[in-house]
């Protein structure tokens, strides 16, 4: 029995080793990849343990969609802006 799915709609992804290669640069092909994805309505992500000024960075310079996930996941910002949208803290 073939099971059906239905489309991905949204891409999370890493900076080190996924869009980042050992020289800490985007990898050729990342940014053409991610606008593909973009331009078939994917949202693209990043989502990074690194604090929101670099994953704003990056995200940007890769075409991604201006939410990003950061500090482990501890923040959603907003690239464009830098502005915090939630942060969660330990208690």
């Amino acid at each position: 029995m073939s099971q059906t799915f239905p489309p991905v709609r949204l891409a999370a992804l890493d900076l080190d080793g996924t869009l980042l290669g050992p020289d800490g640069d985007l990898t050729p092909g990342a940014a053409g990849a991610i606008a593909q994805a973009r331009a078939a309505g994917m949202r693209v992500v990043l989502n990074t343990g690194r604090p929101m000024t670099e994953a704003g960075y990056f995200a940007r310079r890769a075409g991604c969609d201006s939410l990003v996930s950061c500090l482990g996941g501890a923040l959603l910002g907003d690239a464009q802006t830098g502005a915090e949208l939630r942060r969660w803290v330990r208690k």
